[in-house]
């Protein structure tokens, strides 16, 4: 496949791997994976700007773009790349040669901030689905076809703020939501962040541990579960693989202090493809054990060669007690291991649990003492004792 266009390397062999048919109009065909990358039109504009479309063909292009394609994605995949520049260069275009009347009037629409589709919107998740569309695709768009900047932010602010309002989510509850869903659109436009007081590590998610309202420091559910503070380089979770390493790879190039390990607590880092670029992963070990403290684990306690003898006293403890409380938190070879090499967290961890469930965990790593059995209550005694012994 000839890609004439200035792309790097690594976006230029997504683009050759993706297997393209044309349509019958002798176009490659739009499609949703294919429009993550943008490939799709970059191919068909660069037949364009070759002068090999007819007036039809370049018609056609010209609708599809307007409708399909999610700008902000391709900034991200092609930063090297003036996307603006081409769509409008396709516009004006067309509009001195189209004798399509519909296709300018769609232009002229396209600029003016489309209206969020309202249709079936009944729950949050399908409104957060609609306002993603209009961050990457409907207020980008609105700028290629030549709306400001600064403009175009007021007015997903407003339309965000608006539309999470109508649904009874104010600015005091879920405030993470407001911002993950701007950083859509934010992500695309590096000149825009001094306006926000945005640094590019703001974009690997919210803190997991905040301070709550009437709780002090506390672990935010809303970040680490949903449905707020989401990372854009989150996987799983809806966003396809390629397009969380560009995005990562687009923050690298613009900071690449987002790869520090002094990012831990931020929800985007448990990413694979975060945890796979990291490189001072074990600097990161007081953020781990802080967020162990508070009943989270993160995945990079897995990443970090014998981690169990470079945890503290206190780091073992909080280890045994997140494991005792989610048994699939922590692999249970490393739960086995820090009771092996720890006995006495194992000795503090079994004296602070109350439920048998995660009695009934903890005595699978090792057989409680007879002065721990004396301190159980009755009927968490009768349960171990008849599950494990038959009595």
């Amino acid at each position: 496949m000839d890609i004439k266009l200035p792309i790097k390397p690594s976006a230029r062999e997504v683009m050759a791997q993706s297997i393209r048919q044309k349509d019958e109009n002798g176009l490659y065909k739009y499609s949703l994976f294919n429009a993550i990358d943008g490939s799709d039109f970059l191919l068909n504009y660069q037949l364009f700007s070759e002068g090999k479309l007819t007036d039809d063909q370049a018609d056609q292009l010209l609708r599809e773009t307007l409708n399909h394609q999610h700008i902000a994605h391709i900034k991200i995949f092609h930063p090297q790349l003036d996307v603006e520049a081409m769509v409008m260069h396709l516009v004006r275009e067309r509009c001195e040669n189209t004798s399509c009347q519909a296709l300018k009037e769609l232009c002229a629409r396209k600029r003016e901030f489309e209206p969020l589709r309202s249709v079936d919107i009944q729950g949050l998740d399908q409104l957060k689905a609609v306002l993603v569309i209009h961050a990457t695709k409907i207020v980008p768009m609105a700028i290629a076809l030549g709306q400001p900047k600064d403009v175009a932010l007021k007015h997903l602010v407003k339309t965000i703020d608006e539309s999470l309002n109508a649904l009874g989510i104010t600015a005091d509850r879920y405030p993470h939501i407001r911002t993950g869903l701007l950083h859509h659109f934010l992500i695309a436009y590096p000149q825009l962040w001094g306006q926000t007081n945005t640094e590019a590590y703001h974009f690997l998610g919210e803190r997991m541990i905040q301070m709550m309202p009437g709780r002090g420091m506390s672990p935010d559910k809303a970040v680490i579960e949903g449905p707020a503070g989401k990372s854009l380089i989150r996987h799983p979770g809806g966003i396809p693989r390629e397009l969380i390493y560009f995005t990562l790879d687009y923050l690298v190039g613009i900071d690449s202090d987002v790869l520090d390990a002094k990012h831990l607590l931020r929800e985007g880092t448990r990413s694979e493809v975060w945890l796979d670029r990291c490189l001072n992963l074990e600097e990161g070990l007081p953020i781990i054990e802080f967020l162990l403290a508070y009943g989270v684990v993160h995945p990079a306690i897995e990443r970090i060669d014998g981690v169990v003898a470079k945890l503290s006293e206190a780091g073992k403890l909080a280890a045994l007690l997140c494991y005792a409380n989610d048994v699939d938190a922590l692999p249970v070879e490393m739960a086995q291991a820090i009771v092996d090499t720890a006995p006495e967290a194992y000795d503090q961890a079994f004296a602070k649990v109350e439920k048998f469930p995660s009695i009934q965990l903890l005595a699978d790593l090792k057989w409680p003492s007879n002065e721990q059995m004396l301190k159980l209550s009755p009927e968490n005694k009768r349960l171990l004792l008849e599950g494990d012994l038959g009595i």
